[in-house]
């Protein structure tokens, strides 16, 4: 449609004034090309790995793109959405398209938000906020993995942790460290634990899951 024939038009692209000095080109349609005779190479490659899938990688121009499947294996080892954006904005030739920020805000917003947690032989899904709970049970192949199906989720609340170099936080930010946080859950199937963490993925629902095992309340091993 026209919306793709505008996210190819790269005419309407603002070059940088130092443009020479900048090895890719990003494109509104999460398209990268990549320069292999900047001297900027390796460093804008070794980033590019981590957030992009290669395409094609000819002598002096590689193919990436962006897709939800890369972006989330980006943060799940680290990597944050402002720092993907600002070091892609700083390799690039042009000024990053709206489309394409979105696209990563998009892909990586709900990173972390759901978990899975191993409790006592028994898998439970953990959030906490419970309409994303709800919308998850929404959608067919979750709501009939749960076991026990109830009106309401379950509530727990755990006195939140301080990191080591407490000392250094202020006032505000020790009582919001140390006040209580608030979790709902709900027990799913054990033999439908791969169909849940599927239907998470990023292709499906994007709400890809944090897997976590309870250490602290484990009285089975």
């Amino acid at each position: 449609g026209d919306n793709e024939v505008k996210k190819r038009d790269f005419t309407k692209l603002e070059l940088k004034l130092d443009h020479v000095n900048r090895p890719l080109w990003a494109c509104a349609d999460g398209r990268i090309f990549l320069e292999t005779f900047s001297p900027l190479y390796k460093q804008a490659y070794d980033f590019l790995i981590a957030i992009a899938e290669p395409v094609c990688r000819p002598e002096s121009m590689h193919e990436y793109n962006l897709t939800p499947h890369s972006l989330y294996a980006a943060v799940s080892v680290g990597l944050e959405t402002t720092t993907i954006i600002s070091v892609l904005s700083k390799l690039s030739k042009t000024k990053l398209p709206h489309e394409i920020i979105d696209f990563i805000h998009g892909s990586t917003a709900n990173y972390g938000k759901v978990k899975l947690v191993l409790k006592k032989n028994q898998y439970f899904v953990e959030s906490p906020f419970p309409e994303v709970l709800k919308t998850l049970l929404n959608d067919d192949v979750i709501s009939k993995a749960r076991k026990a199906p109830e009106d309401c989720l379950a509530v727990s609340r755990t006195a939140g942790e301080i990191a080591s170099g407490h000392d250094l936080l202020d006032e505000m930010q020790l009582a919001a460290a140390t006040e209580e946080k608030e979790t709902h859950s709900f027990e799913i199937d054990s033999a439908q634990v791969e169909n849940v963490k599927q239907r998470c993925l990023p292709n499906a629902l994007n709400f890809p899951m944090l897997e976590e095992y309870d250490f602290r309340n484990d009285t089975v091993s």
